[in-house]
């Protein structure tokens, strides 16, 4: 329990949340309370300007912090995003709290295979529910997969430029360079552009250049998206629906709700 406390002290200030007051354990799930002024607003590693990555960023939080603890994983796991549902809720609950819970959706005898995580929010002035699916990829496989895209290097190799570019084709159509800063989570350096940046980069582009603020985002990932090689997305003129291509593959869909009409 001292063990549990630490990890979720510092998560919670991570993303912002307060203090911590209490926590509580029943089954598969998780209830955290905090403090009223929490924000919800991640103030350590990273800060984003759009309230929807905030809250996704929360949550991944949330999830990681208690995964391995959970299911007793080993640290050199990889654990995946495989897609990623944000939906705003009614107000339920008048306390400041997260509630976590986790269920295995793909198990093969005693290898779990993916698991889903559902943090449902409740804060201040907002409710809403993060749900992800998380594949998990045992440490063997992953070598295999990224020696199949040989880049077994990538700790050692940093990418140019330093920030990613991205240039306008068409109204609604974009190419990104990936730079340095776009594989990086955690402050760590990854073999692949991770789930919150490719995200990012998508509805930087939406709320910014459209003046639009998302309130719900279905994403689902099919295939990791390499950082060495430009990529394109294509965003449907009702502002409903983004496709992320690379290498003439779809890699992710984005499905938003923006109150456009």
């Amino acid at each position: 329990m001292d063990n549990l406390k630490i990890i979720l002290d510092r998560t919670i200030f991570e993303i912002g949340g307060g203090e911590l007051l209490d926590w509580s354990v029943h089954d598969s799930s998780y209830l955290v309370k905090v403090s009223p002024q929490s924000t919800g607003t991640a103030n350590n590693l990273n800060t984003y300007t759009s309230k929807m990555l905030n809250k996704i960023f929360a949550a991944r939080a949330l999830s990681l912090a208690l995964i391995h603890q959970h299911y007793g994983f080993d640290e050199g796991v990889t654990i995946s995003v495989k897609s990623i549902d944000v939906t705003p809720l009614e107000a339920i609950e008048t306390r400041a709290s997260h509630e976590i819970a986790f269920e295995i959706t793909n198990q093969k005898k005693n290898r779990i295979d993916s698991v889903r995580s559902t943090i449902t929010t409740s804060l201040s002035k907002e409710h809403y529910s993060v749900e992800f699916e998380f594949g998990i990829l045992p440490q063997s496989m992953e070598r295999f997969v990224r020696s199949s895209r040989n880049f077994n290097d990538y700790k050692d190799i940093s990418i140019s430029p330093a920030e990613g570019v991205t240039e306008n084709h068409a109204e609604y159509s974009f190419r990104h360079i990936p730079g340095e800063s776009d594989r990086l989570i955690d402050g760590k350096r990854m073999d692949h552009i991770p789930a919150i940046s490719l995200i990012e980069i998508v509805l930087s582009n939406i709320e910014h250049r459209y003046k639009l603020s998302i309130s719900s985002i279905e994403v689902k990932f099919y295939r990791y998206t390499d950082p060495r090689l430009p990529f394109e997305f294509h965003i449907n003129p009702t502002l409903a629906h983004a496709q992320i291509i690379q290498d003439e593959t779809i890699v992710a869909e984005i499905l938003l709700d923006t109150g456009a009409s």
